[in-house]
């Protein structure tokens, strides 16, 4: 049975922005001293500057539109295009996962909700699953938390990540009355 991909999506649009600014400021700095060396005109420069820009925008928009992650029934996988000539597919099964995080490194992190989500696997050279810059990684990280406590069975049967109903942990106190419950029904 072929997986369904369940969920898919980019990094965060700022990764974007991030990638678009380092490569314009160095082409920049690169023509800027090239083109007014070479011509002495500072509108033939600022207009070569600006194709700069245009040039860094749609470099990056091309690699951002063919890189990004997915959930299937049985996998978690990311796919990067970095470069014409490369790029790159990682991907961890659910049955090889075993611990899960996301965490927030940086200002940026808190202020535009892009986290970083780690997922380690049992291998014992480095088995660590680690995806950047994922737009709301929370509610993301609450369905894959949820679908890696179910069976591989149960997780052929889901189609969409948007229908599930992810039960919210108990309260403490509930917990406790369930097992007093529980404990005070058996019969000895």
């Amino acid at each position: 049975m072929e997986s369904n991909i369940l969920f898919k999506t980019h990094q965060h649009k700022i990764t974007l922005f991030f990638n678009v600014l380092k490569t314009w400021i160095i082409l920049s700095i690169c023509i800027w001293v090239l083109v007014f060396l070479w011509t002495n005109d500072l509108l033939y420069t600022s207009i070569s500057v600006f194709v700069s820009f245009i040039f860094s925008y749609f470099y990056h928009l091309f690699f951002y539109s063919k890189s990004y992650f997915y959930i299937t029934n049985d996998k978690m996988s990311l796919h990067v295009r970095n470069w014409l000539f490369s790029q790159y597919n990682m991907s961890i099964y659910f049955d090889q996962i075993k611990d899960m995080a996301y965490s927030k490194n940086n200002i940026v992190h808190y202020f535009f909700k892009s986290w970083v989500l780690f997922a380690r696997s049992s291998a014992w050279w480095d088995g660590s699953f680690i995806i950047k810059d994922i737009p709301n990684i929370e509610e993301v990280y609450k369905k894959v938390n949820f679908l890696y406590t179910l069976t591989s069975e149960k997780r052929k049967n889901i189609t969409n990540l948007d229908n599930l109903e992810i039960s919210k942990p108990k309260d403490k106190n509930e917990t406790i009355k369930e097992v007093l419950e529980t404990l005070t029904n058996i019969k000895w």
